[in-house]
Parts: structure tokens; sequence; C-alpha cells
């Protein structure tokens, strides 16, 4: 099975201090529009009938925290309350606008515009009436578009209760005996990279944290 991501890239914006590490991941998604009216209607539509790739930029470290709740009608079998306050940092803004600024400027360069690929600058829906190419333009599509990618961690985060945390240095949950929580859900913070090899560590060590436990 073909991926139909070919191409990734790691960027470290100027917003990051730390002089080693991106906060910024590049995506090339590749897609050909079949002109049916599904793909046509979607926001990575450019050409009826062309290849194309959409370039696509991952925040690395969002320094935007959000809330989880229990649901204040149901608090025991109604769904959960989650606030996740995409860019309420002024961080996580700032750098994505520097990510996709750069974006940009890849598809000027030399080896792009030789193997003839052109950039389609149809200006996003709710943004036709800013300035293309402008802090303003990037700011209205970066809030209209941002959306979360499948690595969402940290609701029951690895901390002492006085900090926020849910669960102690050996998973079990805080003023809770008997119950543990084994998932990605347990980072402190992402990681600035796919968490699925995090994830299967995680569990690895929870599975051996538990074994110790009942073995004494």
């Amino acid at each position: 099975m073909t991926n139909f991501i070919d191409n990734i890239a790691f960027y470290r914006t100027s917003q990051e201090e730390h002089p080693d590490l991106p906060d910024i991941n590049i995506n090339f998604v590749k897609f050909m529009d079949d002109g049916s009216d599904s793909f046509t209607d979607s926001r990575f539509s450019l050409l009826p009938r062309y290849n194309g790739f959409v370039i696509n930029n991952q925040l690395l470290a969002a320094r935007s925290r959000g809330v989880m709740k229990l649901n204040r009608t149901d608090p025991v079998w109604g769904k959960v309350e989650i606030y996740a306050n995409y860019l309420t940092h002024p961080y996580d803004l700032q750098a994505l606008i520097e990510g996709v600024r750069f974006s940009m400027r890849i598809l000027n360069t030399a080896g792009f515009k030789e193997n003839g690929f052109v950039g389609i600058k149809s200006p996003a829906k709710n943004c036709e009436n800013i300035e293309f190419d402008t802090f303003e333009y990037y700011q209205c599509y970066a809030r209209s578009y941002t959306t979360p990618i499948y690595h969402i961690v940290g609701m029951w985060k690895m901390a002492p209760e006085s900090d926020g945390g849910a669960v102690d240095a050996r998973l079990r949950v805080h003023g809770i005996g008997g119950l543990r929580v084994i998932d990605a859900s347990i980072m402190p913070n992402v990681t600035r990279g796919n968490n699925h090899a995090p994830a299967v560590m995680i569990g690895e060590k929870g599975s051996d944290m538990i074994k110790e436990d009942w073995s004494n």
C-alpha cells in the first residue's frame, strides 16, 4: 500500500528557543482531484483531473492547554466536556504562521520550478477579503483551518496532583485505589513527532509496573 505522505521535513522557527529542536513538522500530502462533487467541495481541491499535493504544517510543541470536565448534567454516563483551547497561546499562532510561510518559500525553490510545480494561490474561505500572503491572512487561515492530527495527549498527565497531574510515577490515579491509566494520555507534553512508538513504550512499561506490584 502506497503511503499518501511521500515526504516530511522538520523545521525550527524563530519562536523555538532550543537550537536543536524543531517545532514544525511539514508533510507533503499527495492526491488527485477526480472531479467528483465530494472532492471538489473539499478544502483540498485545486484543479479537476490534476495531480497535486498539499503542504501541511503540524505544530510540534503547542503551548496552548485544553480542559476536560465531567458532564455537568450527567457526570456519570454523559459525554465529557472537552475544551481544546487551540491557539490560545501566542507562541502557537506565531510558530504556525512562520511554518506556513516557510512552506510557501519551498514552492519557489529551483527544484520545484524545474519540475513544473505551480502553487495555486486560491484564497481560503473566510479569508477572501484579506490580502494574500500577509500576516493577517495567515492568521485568519490558521484560526479557520487548524485541526488536531490524531496525536492528542495529556488528558491524564503524569505529574504531582499539585501540578494538575492525574497519575503518579507508577501510573496510578491520584486518590483512587486500584486504578491506573496506561496510554498516551499520561504524557505531560506531546513528543515532537509521531507518538505511536512512545505509546507502545508506555504500554510496555505500564504492564511491567503492574507485574512488579502484584508479584510483590
